[in-house]
């Protein structure tokens, strides 16, 4: 009974990790970054790069359902890991069988580029 105690009391300072390698906490800040579909105000943000996320149906029969909500959970969670604070210039579409950029039978794919944003000095 005592090691099983130990044991779990050992688990408990294990901190939980998502398949995306962040922290619950970083998760969720990840999770709620703005996405804008427009691009921002010259001089309000500082380009970190194009990213992207995808909601993929390996096979036409995979249970699992494509969408656009979780393609935009993997392009904040790309966003959020290049110190992004927000993504612009955002666009989703429906890819059919394999086009894109994984091997999917059917996928909804999420494009944008991801952004420090604030006043940036122009000089910089």
């Amino acid at each position: 009974m005592a090691l099983a105690g130990m044991l779990l009391a050992g688990c408990e300072a294990v901190p939980t990790r998502f398949a995306s390698g962040l922290s619950a906490q970083d998760r969720a800040l990840a999770l709620s970054l703005p996405v804008h579909r427009e691009v921002l105000a010259e001089g309000t943000y500082r380009s970190l790069g194009p990213v992207a996320g995808a909601s993929c149906q390996i096979t036409h029969d995979d249970p699992y359902r494509i969408s656009e909500r979780n393609a935009l959970e993997e392009l904040r969670l790309a966003a959020f890991q290049a110190g992004a604070n927000a993504v612009m210039e955002v666009q989703c579409s429906l890819i059919e069988r394999g086009k894109g950029v994984r091997r999917c039978f059917r996928s909804i794919e999420c494009t944008g580029i991801a952004v420090a944003t604030g006043k940036v000095d122009q000089g910089a």
